[in-house]
Parts: C-alpha cells; sequence; structure tokens
C-alpha cells in the first residue's frame, strides 16, 4: 500500500474500504463506506436535534389537539431544515465526502432510509402503531408535510453537492 493512499482513506474518516494502489486512495467500495457512514452520522445528528424538539413539544403541550399539531409542524420545520443544512454541509466536510453525486445521494440515502426505520420503531415501541397505522398517518397533514421536509433532509447532501460548483461548471 502506497502511503498517499493510506493517508487518503484515513482522511476521509473511514479505514473500511479497500486502498486503490493505482489511484492512490480510496476505491469505489471504499468511497461507498465513507458516504454510508457520513449518511449514519448525518441521521444521528438530526435524528437527536428532531428527537429533543419533539420531546419538548410534547412536554410542553401535552395534549396538543391535531389542529395544532400542524400548527407546531409548521413552527419546527424552518428550525429542523436549516439545522438539516447546517449538519449536511458538517458532515461532508468532516468526513470528506467525495463532491460526486452518486456519493452525496448515498449519504441522503441511507439517512433517509435510517430516518424512516427509526420514525417507524418509535411508533410501534412507543406507541403500538403497526406499519399500516404508521403509514396511514400520512394521510394527515401535519405528516405529509413532515414527510417532505424528510425527503428534503434526503437530497441535501446531492443539494450541496450542486450549491458547492462554480457558477461556470456545468451540472
Amino acid at each position: 500500500m502506497r502511503l498517499a493512499g493510506l493517508l487518503s482513506a484515513a482522511h476521509t474518516g473511514s479505514m473500511i474500504g479497500e486502498i486503490d494502489p493505482s489511484q492512490g486512495g480510496l476505491s469505489k467500495r471504499g468511497k461507498r463506506c465513507g458516504s454510508m457512514k457520513a449518511g449514519f452520522v448525518y441521521f444521528a445528528l438530526v435524528f437527536a436535534l428532531g428527537f429533543l424538539l419533539g420531546t419538548l413539544r410534547t412536554q410542553v403541550a401535552p395534549a396538543i389537539p391535531e389542529s395544532a399539531r400542524l400548527l407546531a409542524v409548521i413552527i419546527e420545520l424552518p428550525i429542523m431544515l436549516a439545522a438539516s443544512w447546517f449538519f449536511c454541509g458538517f458532515v461532508i466536510r468532516r468526513l470528506a465526502v467525495p463532491p460526486a453525486a452518486r456519493s452525496r445521494s448515498l449519504m441522503g440515502g441511507v439517512a433517509f432510509i435510517l430516518l424512516m426505520l427509526a420514525e417507524f420503531l418509535i411508533g410501534a415501541v412507543m406507541l403500538g402503531h403497526s406499519l399500516g397505522e404508521h403509514l396511514t398517518l400520512y394521510k394527515d397533514a401535519s405528516y405529509a408535510i413532515g414527510l417532505a421536509a424528510q425527503v428534503a433532509f434526503a437530497l441535501m447532501p446531492w443539494m450541496y453537492t450542486v450549491f458547492e460548483r462554480d457558477p461556470g461548471t456545468p451540472a
């Protein structure tokens, strides 16, 4: 192994991948592992904040009527989206996720899958919801808006790539 390849792997925050000596850095598999790790970290940061805000909301107003739930979601939404954008950039820089759309899309996809899984498991464990009951919740406007924000959360790593490019560089 070349020292440059090893340093490149360490710089991406992932020693999981294979070193490709001909490229002097991580192989495709190593880049995928780094993007997946970044997706996990991105999910964990945003989920922790969302869990905290949700807990505060339910403690402050334990008997929120359904109509007020929509208002609460609309108030929380800009906070969560701004925090997601900040955390997305932080993770991309900290873990040196390659600027390729494929790497960033993998990061967002992993984060989205983990977020959906965590949301379902919380509903199942804490509220006793089945998968069908959980999916039915998305008929309500507040849950549908939340889902749209979660899709935006998943697209942010890719959008970050688009905004990073020079104005003269073709997409």
